[in-house]
């Protein structure tokens, strides 16, 4: 075989071409993994919007500030069948949604009222 620039060429670009077939099934295989629950990697786009039940704990508590970990448990008591893991996964769109930070650690949820700033008269 001899080599030659085109045929190095052609050869590298089906390499890299299998490569990406490759990691299109690798990612596809954990994502399987994950929504079945048999570890490997961990997908949050799958299986049940946890959002309703965080809204329900925090409405149930007068939206007192909640750890996160209180709020992973919680939420595992009412879905037992998913893993604390892809709960954790997915707590990362909630607090981005519906939470705000209270202090280190802590959150309740986004009130609608936008508080309203006073107006300085001099």
């Amino acid at each position: 075989m001899s080599l030659t620039i085109p045929t190095v060429k052609q050869e590298i670009k089906d390499l890299k071409e299998q490569r990406a077939t490759i990691d299109r099934k690798i990612r596809a295989l954990e994502d399987f993994l994950g929504g079945q629950g048999n570890g490997g990697a961990v997908s949050a786009r799958r299986e049940t919007d946890i959002r309703p039940v965080v809204e329900d704990l925090f409405k149930a508590n007068g939206n007192q500030p909640l750890q996160v970990k209180t709020i992973v448990e919680e939420v595992s008591k009412r879905h037992p069948n998913m893993e604390k893991q892809i709960i954790e996964k997915k707590m990362f769109n909630v607090i981005r949604t519906i939470l705000v930070k209270k202090s280190y650690g802590k959150y309740c949820l986004k009130t609608e009222t936008i508080p309203v700033q006073e107006q300085k008269t001099e």
